[in-house]
């Protein structure tokens, strides 16, 4: 049982530094050690965090497959806490398939039984989940309610969460309150930055660009989000790959690159597709006025035709 835990503490590892394969793999290793001795409680905790796993690289179905498996012997078994986290991770998967209704109820569910076992890292992260489905629907006040009650927790059990500054600073750019997202975004990326999370530091990268695209500042933008593929490359997840995809596409279409954009689209429609992963409401009306700008830029045929060599092309290729 010794190896079986070693290639989990080596699995949780590889996950916090984002090589997604090597993650997968020590987890898949540890999981084989539990089967052969049939510890099921080991079984389960591995198979969970497999599935955290596929919500990293955007797997979001093999993701809910195995937290099925996972919850159902969590269930059996009596054992609360890691249900409430099975829970949690399927409600971060139906986030990831736009079933916000479905993730609500699954952070809420959790949010109530980490209550119950006075978990208040849990219920910080219940918090911080719920507040970005309010940000992703347009709900920004109700946003920031989550996201500082989320905060207050952390600050409570003396910890430091970049992720929730980070959304933060997303909500400020939607209500336009630039200056006070530059600040959250940059102090989310330096905490990121410290602690080598590409994942993080990729994302708040991308926010950072979209915040400069919309001051016009369109060379700062590319610069920042030029960083932020070369990371998203070296991550090899689609869930991060779309960020990045998304606001390489607006900042083409806003400089009037509108032949990279069109095939930055045509990828990023491919990208979306193949995981399940719809576009969020917040991001409609920029993603459309982009996609209304580039086409009539082309002509509807020729812009298709683009679209379509986007979709087909490799990643690297269009990021030349």
């Amino acid at each position: 049982m010794q190896l079986g835990f070693v290639s989990a503490v080596l699995g949780d590892l590889a996950l916090a530094e984002c090589d997604f394969d090597l993650a997968a793999e020590k987890f898949g290793e540890a999981a084989a050690i539990c089967r052969k001795r049939d510890y099921q409680a080991g079984i389960a905790q591995c198979t969970s965090y497999l599935a955290a796993v596929a919500i990293s690289t955007g797997e979001y179905d093999r993701a809910s497959s195995l937290l099925q498996r996972a919850l159902e012997i969590h269930d059996k078994a009596g054992e609360k806490h890691n249900t409430a986290w099975d829970r949690f991770r399927l409600g971060q998967v139906a986030e990831g398939h736009g079933q916000y209704t479905q993730a609500r109820i699954e952070f809420e569910e959790s949010q109530k039984a980490f209550q119950q076992m006075n978990t208040a890292v849990g219920e910080a992260w219940c918090l911080y989940e719920l507040g970005k489905i309010a940000l992703d629907t347009e709900e920004f006040a109700e946003a920031i309610i989550c996201f500082e009650k989320s905060l207050f927790i952390f600050r409570t059990l003396g910890k430091v969460n970049a992720w929730v500054t980070l959304h933060l600073g997303t909500t400020a750019i939607y209500e336009g309150r630039f200056r006070s997202a530059k600040k959250l975004l940059r102090k989310s990326l330096d905490i990121f930055r410290e602690s080598g999370r590409k994942n993080g530091i990729a994302l708040a990268l991308c926010e950072l660009a979209h915040l400069d695209r919309l001051q016009g500042e369109y060379q700062t933008a590319e610069s920042v989000l030029a960083e932020a593929m070369e990371l998203v490359r070296q991550m090899e997840s689609k869930r991060y790959a779309i960020a990045g995809l998304q606001e390489a596409f607006q900042l083409a279409s806003a400089q009037d690159r509108h032949e990279s954009a069109a095939r930055l689209l045509g990828k990023l429609e491919a990208s979306r597709e193949e995981i399940g992963a719809p576009l969020t409401p917040r991001s409609r009306t920029e993603y459309e006025h982009a996609t209304v700008s580039s086409r009539e830029a082309f002509g509807e045929d020729a812009f298709a035709l683009l679209r379509e060599e986007g979709r087909l092309a490799p990643l690297d290729r269009l990021l030349g």
